[in-house]
C-alpha cells in the first residue's frame, strides 16, 4: 500500500537520539543505520533498576485523621505542610530503568571488535533509511565497492522477536560478525594515540555490565547478567546457509548470500527463576513477517502535514508466544510465555 507515512534519511545516525526507532510494546531498539558496524542498542520494558520495594510511608496512619480535620476546616497551608511529610513515599522516586545491552554487526570488516582505533569508514554510496510508519518494518540500502547491500528488520508483537534480514545483489559478497554487549551507552569516539589517523570509542573504560556475553551453540549468542537483583538476558540468533561459524566472543558470516538475524530478551520481573537452555528456529523470516502484517494491517492511520525531522536536512514523508519460545532459551521462551498469558 503507498502512503506518505515515512521516515527517510540520507546518511546513519551519529548519536543515539538519531537512531531510528523500532519496537513491539516490550522489546525496543534503537538503530543507527551504519554501513560498517551497525549498532543497535535494546531495551525491555520490565528492565528496571531492583525489585520490588515498599515506598509506602506508614507514618501517615497517625497523621491522616489531622490532615483530613485541617482540610476540612479549610486550614490548607497547614494541611499541606503535613502533606509534604507524611504522605509522601520513602524514597520519594521510583526505581529508574535501565538499558539492555547493544546488538552489534559488522559488515565486511577485519577483526572488527577489538580495542582501539579504527580507521574511519569511507562513506556508502546511494545510502536510504527508510522506516514505514504503517508497517513498523525499517529497509536500509547502501553501495559499497559495487555491490549493493539491503537490510530489512522489525520487531514483531505476535512473536515477540526482532527480525533483521541481510541480502545483497552479488552472491556471496555477506561476511558478518555478530555480538552482543553491554557496556556504557556513548557515541563519544577519540583519537587512538598509538595508531594515527585511527578514532577509538570514547566515553570511558568499555567495562562489562553482564554476568556471561558469549556463544551458547553454533548459532546463538547470549546476553546474560544481573542489575541489583533482577537477572535479565537477551539473545541473537543467526540463520544462513551452512551456518555461521562459532568463535565463542562472536559469531561469523563467511561468504552468504543472505543472512536473517533473531533477537529477543526477558528478565527477572518476568519470570522468577530463569534457567538458560539452548535455542531452536522453528519458523523462519517469512513466516513471522507474514503473521506480523496480518496483525498490525491497517490498524492505525495518521493523519499530519508535513514537517521538519529531528535530523537536519530531512524531511517527514511522512510473532505467536510458540515461535519466541522455540527461538529462545527457556528463560526466555518462559517469560514470553508468561507475558503473553496476562495480556
Amino acid at each position: 500500500m503507498t502512503h506518505p507515512f515515512h521516515l527517510r534519511y540520507s546518511t546513519a545516525a551519529e548519536a543515539w537520539k538519531d537512531a531510528v526507532p523500532l519496537g513491539n510494546g516490550r522489546l525496543g531498539a534503537m538503530v543507527y543505520g551504519r554501513a560498517d558496524i551497525e549498532r543497535i542498542p535494546l531495551n525491555d520494558d520490565s528492565l528496571w533498576y531492583g525489585k520490588h520495594i515498599d515506598r509506602n510511608n506508614p507514618a501517615l496512619k497517625d497523621k491522616l485523621p489531622e490532615i483530613r480535620r485541617l482540610v476540612f476546616a479549610g486550614e490548607m497551608q497547614r494541611a499541606e505542610e503535613l502533606m509534604m511529610r507524611y504522605m509522601v513515599g520513602s524514597p520519594s522516586g521510583s526505581r529508574h530503568y535501565t538499558f539492555l545491552g547493544e546488538l552489534d554487526i559488522a559488515l565486511n570488516q577485519h577483526l572488527p571488535f577489538i580495542m582501539g582505533g579504527r580507521p574511519v569508514p569511507e562513506p556508502p554510496e546511494d545510502y536510504l533509511s527508510d522506516l514505514d510508519l504503517m508497517s513498523g518494518i525499517l529497509r536500509i540500502d547502501h553501495k559499497q565497492e559495487g555491490v549493493t547491500y539491503h537490510r530489512e528488520m522489525f520487531i514483531s508483537h505476535p512473536d515477540q522477536v526482532m527480525c533483521l534480514k541481510y541480502t545483497v545483489d552479488t552472491p556471496g559478497a555477506l561476511n558478518l560478525a555478530v555480538k552482543m554487549a553491554r557496556v556504557t551507552v556513548s557515541d563519544a569516539t577519540e583519537e587512538d594515540n598509538r595508531r594515527p589517523g585511527r578514532r577509538a570509542g570514547g566515553g570511558g573504560w568499555p567495562a562489562s555490565l553482564a554476568d556471561a556475553v558469549h556463544t551458547i551453540d553454533d548459532a546463538t549468542f547470549l546476553l546474560r547478567g544481573r542489575d541489583a537483583e533482577v537477572e535479565f538476558a537477551a539473545a541473537v540468533r543467526v540463520a544462513c546457509k551452512g551456518g555461521p561459524e562459532n568463535a565463542f566472543s562472536q559469531l561469523l558470516v563467511d561468504s552468504a548470500d543472505e543472512v536473517v538475524l533473531y533477537v529477543a530478551s526477558c528478565t527477572g520481573n518476568r519470570k522468577e527463576k530463569p534457567a538458560i537452555g539452548r535455542q531452536s528456529s522453528a519458523e523462519g523470516y517469512a513466516t513471522i513477517h507474514r503473521k506480523r502484517r496480518k496483525n498490525t494491517r491497517n490498524r492505525l492511520r495518521l493523519h499530519t502535514r508535513e514537517t521538519n525531522c529531528y535530523r537536519p536536512s530531512e524531511s517527514f514523508s511522512s510473532c505467536s508466544p510458540t515461535v519466541a519460545r522455540n527461538i529462545l532459551p527457556p528463560f526466555l521462551r518462559n517469560s514470553v510465555s508468561s507475558t503473553s498469558q496476562a495480556k
